[in-house]
């Protein structure tokens, strides 16, 4: 049986039948196996005391994310040093020193990947310091992409130890290609990726509108961006899309329009709807939750069956639910005007006329 153009079983037979000195040698590695995880933990001990003593727990996450990776690193290094003493046959010691090399940058990426959220952590609080607003973007979109780098490049490390890299991708042929032409969406959402985090129109936790999706945006990835709709359903739109399609975004208004219609009884006098129209402008004007500029109250049209009054503001606050509890207060205040005034609401009525014969 040949993998990777070794004979496995010459292989074992070599060490197990023609070679007494494989028994010492893997006597010797379990022995060092089981001494790997005391000898790891008399030096974390020193270390995780030095950490526990500075302010930060950057120190002391390090050290507890790379623990059980650096326990199979001081293993290998360890068998490393005692190949040296055992008489092996190079073809055999060649073989070993590989799958010796494979474990060493398994235990490499493996530790990288575990130091995940540590990494992560350290761009959040540089990009506190410089005050970038693409904080809540750029930090998961930068682990995403920190992932897929270590596990890429560690497992073409791990491929190139035993094979040429490079000869296995021409030999893919046309599969290559295929794999070339499928690769070109993953780099388009990439590319859709980076321009959302340069151009900004949109961040995490805003409200946006698009052709596809209207709702609040929850992840930035590294292929797309999902959106939770105000069902609670959850939109996943392929950034390359995202890119490419109007964006409005709610979250970025600078205040919030509240304009409707009031209808009054045609048995309103002209002096009732102008007190009404100048006694609400000074309400609004008076209220610090409205934009002074803006505010519009004008008697507009003469309905079918009311004589119609425009309101318009803008309210200070762009949060959906303050805006709400704003507008009600409005509301209330017109209903105490309105009573005040002696006006009646008006809705719609028709009149109907017999002529007698």
């Amino acid at each position: 049986m040949n993998i990777l153009g070794y004979d496995v079983l010459d292989f074992f037979q070599s060490i197990f039948w023609n070679n007494l000195e494989a028994f010492k040698l893997i006597g010797a590695v379990i022995l060092l196996y089981i001494l790997k995880r005391p000898i790891v933990a008399i030096k974390f001990k020193v270390f995780s005391k030095m950490a526990s003593k500075t302010k930060t727990d950057l120190d002391d996450r390090f050290f507890k994310a790379i623990r059980k990776p650096t326990e199979l690193l001081v293993f290998v290094i360890l068998v490393y040093v005692i190949l040296s003493f055992f008489e092996i046959s190079p073809e055999i010691k060649g073989i070993l020193i590989k799958a010796l090399n494979t474990l060493g940058m398994y235990s490499v990426v493996w530790g990288a990947y575990k130091l995940t959220d540590v990494v992560t952590d350290i761009l959040s609080f540089s990009l506190n310091k410089t005050n970038m607003v693409a904080n809540n973007m750029l930090v998961p979109f930068f682990r995403n992409v920190y992932r897929v780098l270590v596990l890429v490049l560690g497992t073409l490390m791990i491929i190139n130890e035993w094979q040429d890299v490079g000869f296995i991708l021409t030999g893919l042929g046309l599969g290559g290609l295929a794999f070339a032409l499928a690769a070109q969406d993953t780099a388009s959402n990439l590319f859709g990726s980076v321009m959302i985090i340069l151009s900004k129109p949109f961040e995490i936790g805003d409200f946006i509108r698009t052709s596809n999706a209207e709702g609040i945006v929850e992840e930035i990835g590294f292929r797309s961006t999902s959106i939770r709709t105000l069902d609670r359903g959850l939109i996943v739109v392929p950034n390359s899309l995202m890119n490419n399609i109007p964006i409005t975004n709610w979250s970025k208004r600078e205040k919030r329009r509240a304009r409707y219609t009031l209808g009054f009884t045609y048995d309103s006098t002209k002096e009732q709807i102008m007190k009404f129209k100048h006694k609400l402008i000074e309400l609004l004007k008076e209220d610090d939750r409205i934009h002074d500029e803006g505010i519009v109250v004008n008697f507009t049209e003469f309905n079918s069956s009311s004589l119609d009054v425009l309101v318009q503001f803008f309210t200070k606050t762009t949060d959906y639910n303050e805006y709400l509890i704003v507008n009600e207060n409005i509301n209330i205040e017109i209903m105490k005007l309105v009573e005040e005034l002696e006006l009646s609401m008006a809705f719609p009525t028709q009149s109907i006329y017999i002529e007698k014969e």
